[in-house]
């Protein structure tokens, strides 16, 4: 809370006239005027310590029994705080009874902005075929609404979620999801004296129903099933922006992956995972392959997407193929389809080849045409 003018209202109260120590109560107020619908109050102790009740009564009247305050300090001098979210702008008076002890003091909530989203949120922690989970920080408590639409132009958002209180930050969980569907959300908070804020949209790809690895193998595959795993992530990114990653993997022949943000997005992930061998028992394609790999994304399926490889020429003098002449095939369900091949470049040692990439749990592979591919 900034610029802070906290005063402290002490009440001293001998508790016996036989007593030898002095027991003291005091409440440090917030501002005289708080600019939002939150407010912090700490409580002074100076004695044993001991259960105590706050009530809080103005516009909107708050009862808050504190019978297990978190004293902290030392020398008989100890300090409690304790946070109320959800006033509305008036004039409040507290008060606080700890024990024979009391003491009261009074502020105003003057609050006319409304919150804000903090730290690039909100962000997707993660989703299934029918739900999303995201996570957002907001300046003060309020409440949040999900709206989701599959079209980002539509004149209306459905509100998949609704009133969900926030002191915050929280997670938001959306349910009643169609399976690989693209979808838009937005955030849509607002404090208690009814001020608004949305976020940006953003969108994401909700996950197939079918299980990983079901195209090729009908299982799924595991980490050590490959020979080399990379796997990097962007957090908050805008339309138009490009997200290149260089590949410096040891025994990955892929050395470079970017993407072109058709719309913002948040929280992207990519995966590489790469084998000389392929994993699980899917039928191989008829050519030599030189390495499989497989590819997923989170969040990226409406980007355009670029992977750039290198290949070794002496593998396919090795193997009698053609050196300069490759093929990109990737799976599905009717076997091994080729992929087509973006741009290509001759060096001494190595051909390189720039392609779009098959997504979807689809194991690419690098061959030669020579002897033609199934």
């Amino acid at each position: 809370m900034s610029l802070r003018v906290w005063f402290v209202v002490f009440l001293l109260l001998t508790l016996s006239a036989v007593s030898a120590r002095e027991e003291a109560l005091g409440v440090v107020a917030p501002d005289a005027v708080v600019r939002e619908s939150s407010a912090e109050i700490e409580l002074v102790l100076e004695g044993e310590r001991r259960e105590c009740d706050l009530e809080l009564s103005g516009p909107v009247k708050h009862t808050k029994v504190l019978r297990q305050v978190d004293w902290k300090g030392s020398d008989d001098i100890y300090r409690g705080t304790w946070e109320v979210f959800g006033l509305s702008n008036g004039k409040y008076v507290l008060r606080a009874v700890c024990g024979g002890l009391s003491t009261q003091a009074s502020f105003d909530v003057d609050d006319k902005k409304p919150p804000l989203f903090l730290d690039g949120t909100p962000h997707i922690l993660g989703s299934t075929p029918t739900t999303v989970d995201l996570e957002v920080k907001l300046s003060e408590a309020a409440r949040a609404d999900v709206l989701v639409a599959t079209d980002p132009k539509a004149s209306e958002w459905e509100v998949m979620l609704e009133g969900v209180q926030v002191d915050h930050e929280g997670r938001l969980v959306v349910g009643g999801l169609l399976g690989d569907t693209r979808y838009w959300f937005k955030v849509r908070a607002c404090d208690a004296n009814g001020q608004c804020d949305e976020s940006s949209s953003y969108s994401f790809f909700t996950k197939s129903s079918l299980e990983e690895g079901a195209l090729v193998t009908k299982e799924s595959y595991a980490q050590e099933d490959f020979d080399a795993h990379l796997e990097h992530s962007w957090g908050r990114t805008l339309a138009g922006e490009t997200l290149i990653l260089e590949v410096d993997e040891e025994g990955m022949a892929i050395t470079g992956f970017s993407a072109r943000m058709r719309s913002n997005s948040s929280n992207i992930k990519v995966t590489l995972r790469s084998a000389r061998e392929l994993p699980g028992s899917g039928t191989v394609p008829d050519d030599p392959v030189y390495e499989y790999w497989l590819l997923s994304e989170t969040n990226l399926l409406d980007a355009q997407a670029k992977v750039t490889f290198r290949a070794p020429k002496k593998w396919a003098r090795d193997k009698d193929l053609n050196e300069s002449d490759w093929l990109l095939l990737y799976a599905d369900e009717e076997g091994w389809r080729e992929l087509r091949l973006v741009r290509r470049e001759e060096s001494l040692h190595f051909c390189r080849v720039r392609v779009s990439p098959s997504w979807l749990w689809q194991v690419c592979t690098l061959c030669t045409t020579s002897g033609g591919a199934g």
